[in-house]
């Protein structure tokens, strides 16, 4: 150091970092900054490397020290623009990028991340025009092309999105990480095999690469594939235990397999080596599968709330709201299925016969952006304001709806895939309530209410189980809008077997489920057993359910087993070859059973003493069958064999349970809405009762 000026010693700390001889480069810099404090050189490159060391806050300490003594230099404005991303301060990390280009317009770095930096801030429009002109000004620019294929895919633009990535990898094949991007794009179009075989080329290219793995291994559960994705999980964990994304797909295959104790103790493995929200979000959904007590459920729905949810919540919450009690509402509901998703057929209703004098309604979606769904249309059209928060940090979401000014904030979710509890946490409404996803309780402190029924929570008996105050819906927590491409219903021939038949989730074929369902098949020796589900996809899941019905001393040429049926069409089309549907214990359906009434097929149920086993009741009871819902296991059976055997009953209800269903409250979407409406303005009022008071907290009604 002492033989070389100090532009040379700048100049081999430069070459040193260049090369990743990080330690070098930093001696050098310090003997630099010894004989020259201000050296913004030194300073600016002792920032990028902590920088790319993840040391952030020296980073910004030291590109900051690097500016100030600065005479407009490019590179360290895009530093600058980095660190400060880094640290989600995006509009900050804009303006360093911009001003990184207006010292050097040809600035290719700078102009590709402040591309990506709109893209981030939801600027589409201005990170395509600007990603587009530099790949005119250098077309060999892959980073510009993968950050606008990432934009395009943003903007709902898939086949655009994938004509791009296809453009990079003709001209380089063995680009695995564009292979990635590609297959994320083709998975959110649907087409499954496609983005399979992208990620298999890719994971043989970088056979190390875990995020290509992870992403392979999840694809091969949406196929069904279950054992292969299970093999991936366990080549990631071999090469990093700790992986958190691999045990989280690893429990969720076991899941959708069925296997619930092996799920449960996949997630408490998870939450060994990381304390994750989502593990213990996939954990509590598992449970609730599995029929745990309610009691154990709230438990560890507590325990989430204060490992993960407690700490978010302000103490006191304070709201720019105005404490009115009779103006108009804003109402905001949070979801990852405003889209063709069952939620969205429970949703519906509500938002589409909302009064708009009475409640104003927004939507935050925790889904891919899709401007061709027709559902999310629907949803869309009456909303005042549509943001799109997937990937949006909790802490800038919460941001939006404070300054939406929402009133009366609505989960969705619950612990189900796309949840976001941690924006719920924050308390970023006066009032914050939870609805139709999910069978349990949240856990959260934050959020005041649950809405349900009296068949389902009967009043005195289930509020013990919920974090939440209920608020009971009567006569029903449920109102069903119908897929408008459902087919007509058809007959069943008069002298075939009788067909029972079960759509529901594969996870809630419990133990119990199956050895009634043996005893149906059983009473009723010439009738068949129809199964459909995602788990059933899986050839090894089909010939252990096969040997489950032998061992229970039922030939397993009986059964009709099928897997996931992607097609909503063709899945409906299935209820014709089905003449009475059994209701899974101790998870009842809810969709699958309102799809199978609308399809004319009747649904025997058991009803059980918590939540999630009287959803039958409180369905069959809405459309005037509640003799089908079951008080114990013999009469389950005996129903179901009953009815196979009225042959007369079957036929008359296949003709009428869909103007059963036309003219019951399961859907009378106005009568539902202004029900709902009346329970946010009594929510409301009661937190304006609680302001008057002096208090932020909302009181009971």
């Amino acid at each position: 150091m002492t033989q070389l000026s100090i532009p040379q010693a700048y100049e081999m700390a430069a070459r040193y970092q260049s090369q990743g001889q990080f330690p070098q480069s930093e001696a050098i810099c310090n003997q630099i900054l010894a004989r020259e404090p201000d050296h913004a050189g030194a300073l600016h490159l002792l920032g990028f490397m902590a920088y790319q060391a993840g040391r952030i806050p020296i980073a910004e300490h030291l590109v900051r020290q690097a500016l100030k003594h600065s005479t407009g230099q490019a590179e360290i404005h895009c530093t600058m623009g980095l660190v400060l991303q880094a640290q989600n301060k995006i509009d900050e990390a804009i303006e360093q990028y911009r001003r990184a280009v207006e010292l050097r317009p040809t600035y290719q770095e700078a102009i590709n991340n402040l591309g990506n930096a709109y893209r981030i801030k939801g600027r589409l429009e201005e990170a395509e025009t600007l990603l587009r002109q530099l790949i005119a000004m250098n077309p060999l620019c892959y980073p510009a092309r993968t950050n606008l294929g990432v934009t395009l895919k943003a903007m709902g633009r898939l086949d655009d999105a994938i004509a791009c990535y296809e453009e990079i990898l003709a001209a380089d094949p063995q680009r695995y990480e564009t292979m990635n991007n590609l297959a994320t794009a083709l998975l959110e179009k649907g087409e499954i095999r496609r983005a399979l075989t992208t990620l298999e080329k890719a994971a043989s290219i970088r056979p190390r690469s875990l995020e290509i793995r992870t992403n392979l291994a999840n694809t091969l559960r949406l196929e069904g594939r279950f054992e292969e994705s299970i093999e991936q999980c366990r080549i990631m964990l071999e090469q990093k235990p700790n992986l958190i994304a691999a045990r989280n797909t690893l429990a969720a295959n076991f899941k959708d397999m069925g296997r619930l104790d092996e799920a449960v103790a996949a997630y408490r493995g998870a939450l060994i080596y990381h304390d994750d929200a989502t593990a213990q979000s996939n954990l509590l959904l598992s449970m609730t599968s599995r029929g745990d007590r309610p009691e154990a459920i709230l438990t560890e729905a507590r325990m989430y709330n204060d490992r993960h949810a407690r700490r978010l919540l302000p103490a006191p919450p304070r709201f720019a709201n105005t404490s009115d009690r009779d103006r108009p509402l804003r109402v905001g509901y949070v979801s990852a299925d405003f889209r063709v998703h069952s939620v969205a057929n429970f949703l519906l209703p509500l938002v589409e016969a909302h009064d708009p004098s009475a409640v104003q309604y927004a939507c935050y979606s925790n889904y891919e952006r899709s401007h061709t769904d027709p559902i999310k249309r629907r949803i869309a059209a009456g909303a005042f304001q549509w943001r799109e928060i997937l990937n949006v940090p909790d802490e800038r979401v919460a941001d939006w709806i404070r300054e939406d000014q929402i009133d009366i904030l609505v989960d969705l979710s619950g612990h189900t895939a796309g949840e976001r509890l941690l924006v719920f946490a924050r308390k970023p409404a006066p009032v914050l309530v939870t609805a139709l996803g999910y069978p349990g309780t949240t856990g959260l402190t934050a959020i005041d209410w649950r809405f349900t029924d009296e068949w389902t929570d009967p009043p005195g008996k289930h509020d013990r189980f919920y974090s939440e105050k209920l608020y009971r819906l009567s006569p029903t927590a449920w109102c069903y809008d119908p897929p408008a491409d459902a087919p007509e219903i058809q007959e069943r021939p008069a002298d075939a077997p009788i067909v029972f038949g079960s759509f529901n989730n594969h996870a809630k074929i419990s133990p119990t489920t199956l050895g009634m369902w043996a005893e149906i098949l059983r009473a009723a020796p010439s009738s068949k057993l129809l199964m459909k589900s995602g788990g059933l996809t899986e050839p090894l899941v089909q010939q252990e359910m096969r040997r489950t019905f032998q061992r229970m001393g039922i030939d397993p040429q009986r059964l009709d087993l099928r897997g996931n049926c992607p097609l909503r069409l063709e899945h409906l089309k299935m209820f014709s070859d089905m003449d009475i549907a059994l209701d899974t214990y101790p998870y009842n359906g809810t969709t699958t059973t309102c799809e199978a009434l609308w399809m004319g097929v009747p649904v025997v149920s058991l009803i059980g003493p918590d939540h999630l086993s009287r959803v039958g009741l409180s369905l069959l009871s809405n459309i005037g069958l509640g003799d089908l819902a079951a008080v114990d296991q013999d009469q389950y059976v005996r129903s179901a064999v009953e009815l196979a055997g009225d042959r007369q009953r079957l036929a008359e209800l296949r003709s009428s349970l869909r103007q059963r269903m036309r003219s019951s409250p399961l859907m009378d979407g106005p009568a539902y809405a202004r029900q709902i409406e009346r329970a946010y303005r009594q929510m409301w009022q009661a937190w304006c009762d609680s302001i008057s008071a002096g208090s932020t907290l909302t009181v009971a009604l």
